[in-house]
C-alpha cells in the first residue's frame, strides 16, 4: 500500500471521533436550517386564508373564524359557513360554490347571500361557500351538512372561470382533494381519504420541497382525475343530477347559477359600443401581444381598424370559453338555471358598468354582489321556488 493512503488512514483513525462529530453537528446544523426555513415560510391557513386541512374535502373553512381580505373582515359560525349561528326555527336558502359565493374580498355584508337575505326575510339564508373548491367538492359539503339543516331552496353556483379545472382532478392549486370520474356510466369518487402528507401536499406546502420539486410536482405526484379538462363533461351532468336528488330527497327545491368572469362579462357588452377610452384602456391591457404586433408590422389592408380585429378576438374567445362549455350543459338538459352572462341588462350596461361589477377578473364587488342576489330573486319570483314555503 503505497505510503501516502497510509499516512491518510492513519489521520482517520486519529480524527475518528473529531470527524464524527463534525458530521453529526453539520447534520444537526442543517436540520435547524431547514426548521427554522419552514418556520418562517409556513402558512398557517391551508388553501386561503381562513381554511385549514380535512381529510373528506381537501380543505374547509375554520369554524368560528375572523380574518381579513383585502382589509376587508370575514366572519364564519361554528359549522364554518359565513353566516350567522343556524337558526333551527327558519327554513333555509343554502349557497353553495367556491370564493365568488363565500365572497373573497367584500365584508359580511357585501356578499351575495347577505343581499340575497335581505330580499327573503322570513327565510335564513346560509353561505356553505368555500374558496377554492370545484362542483364535486360542493356536492360533498353539502351531502356532509344537509340532514342538519332545513333547506326550502338549495343554489349551486358555478363559477365558469375555473370550475371545470377544479372539478376535473384530483388536486387543486397544489392542495389534494376528492375527485369523482365516470366509470361504466356511474361516478366513483376518488380520494376518499385525503392524506395531509400526500405528495402535492408536502410539494406545495414545505417551503424547501416546494422550492427544489415545485416545477416537477405534477411530473413527481401521481395525478388522479382527468388529464383534459374537457373530458369532465358527463362527470359534471352526473354531479348535477346528484344535487336534484339530494335536494328531492330533502324537500328542497334547486337553482343552478352560471357567473361568469370579468373578461366574460365585459366582452359581452364592449364589441357593441364604438371606440372608446375605456375600449382602448381595456384593450390594451388584454391584448397587449396583438396591439405590439401590430404597432411593429403595420397592415397593409386599406382601412385597417384595429379593434375590429380585436372585437373579433374577444368575440372568438368568448365563443369559445369555459363560461360557454357550461351554457352548452345546461342548454341541453332540464336543469333549472339561472346565467349572469345574460341575466345582467346589457342594453343599459356599459363595459365600464359591467367592470366596476367585479373586484379582480373573478370576483364581485359589493355591487356585483348585489346585483347578482337581484337576478337570483327575480328567478325565485318567476319559478315561485319558496311560494309553497310556510
Amino acid at each position: 500500500m503505497p505510503k501516502t493512503i497510509k499516512t491518510f488512514l492513519s489521520f482517520l483513525r486519529l480524527k475518528k471521533k473529531e470527524l464524527l462529530l463534525a458530521t453529526v453537528s453539520t447534520i444537526l446544523g442543517l436540520v435547524f436550517v431547514i426548521f427554522i426555513t419552514e418556520i418562517y415560510f409556513h402558512k398557517t391557513y391551508w388553501h386561503s386564508k381562513g381554511t385549514q386541512f380535512d381529510s373528506e374535502l381537501g380543505w374547509k373553512n375554520i369554524p368560528n373564524a375572523v380574518t381579513f381580505q383585502v382589509g376587508k373582515k370575514q366572519t364564519t359560525n361554528s359549522h364554518g359557513f359565513r353566516s350567522p349561528e343556524v337558526n333551527s326555527e327558519k327554513k333555509h336558502i343554502l349557497m353553495l360554490g367556491d370564493s365568488v359565493v363565500w365572497g373573497y374580498g367584500v365584508g359580511d355584508n357585501e356578499n351575495v347571500s347577505h343581499f340575497l337575505g335581505k330580499l327573503n326575510d322570513n327565510f335564513q339564508v346560509l353561505n356553505l361557500g368555500v374558496p377554492g373548491y370545484g362542483i364535486g367538492q360542493y356536492y360533498l359539503r353539502l351531502r356532509k351538512h344537509i340532514s342538519a339543516l332545513n333547506p326550502r331552496l338549495i343554489i349551486v353556483t358555478i363559477y365558469s372561470g375555473n370550475d371545470v379545472s377544479n372539478t376535473a382532478r384530483g388536486e387543486a392549486y397544489g392542495k389534494s382533494k376528492p375527485v369523482f370520474v365516470l366509470n361504466k356510466n356511474s361516478l366513483i369518487l376518488l380520494n376518499k381519504r385525503v392524506s395531509r402528507f400526500s405528495c402535492d401536499n408536502l410539494v406545495s406546502r414545505y417551503w424547501i420541497l416546494h422550492k427544489v420539486f415545485g416545477n416537477y410536482r405534477k411530473e413527481i405526484c401521481k395525478q388522479i382525475g382527468y388529464k383534459q379538462y374537457f373530458d369532465v363533461r358527463e362527470v359534471i351532468i352526473g354531479l348535477l343530477k346528484k344535487f336534484e336528488t339530494l335536494a328531492k330527497n330533502h324537500s328542497s327545491k334547486i337553482l343552478f347559477v352560471i357567473a361568469p368572469s370579468r373578461d366574460d362579462l365585459t366582452q359581452k357588452v364592449l364589441s357593441a359600443e364604438k371606440e372608446s377610452k375605456f375600449k382602448s384602456n381595456y384593450y390594451k391591457d388584454r391584448f397587449a401581444n396583438v396591439i405590439k404586433y401590430f404597432e411593429i408590422n403595420p397592415s397593409k389592408v386599406e382601412n385597417f381598424n384595429i379593434y375590429n380585429v380585436l372585437d373579433a378576438m374577444g368575440e372568438y374567445r368568448l365563443k369559445s370559453s369555459n363560461h360557454r362549455f357550461f351554457q352548452k350543459i345546461f342548454q341541453s338538459n332540464s336543469f333549472l338555471f339561472l346565467d349572469l352572462l345574460e341575466a345582467f341588462p346589457k342594453k343599459t350596461l356599459s363595459p365600464a358598468k359591467a367592470y366596476s361589477y367585479y373586484l379582480d377578473p373573478d370576483h364581485f364587488s359589493s355591487l356585483g354582489n348585489k346585483l347578482f342576489a337581484q337576478k337570483i330573486q327575480e328567478v325565485i319570483q318567476a319559478n315561485k321556488l319558496l311560494s309553497s314555503s310556510k
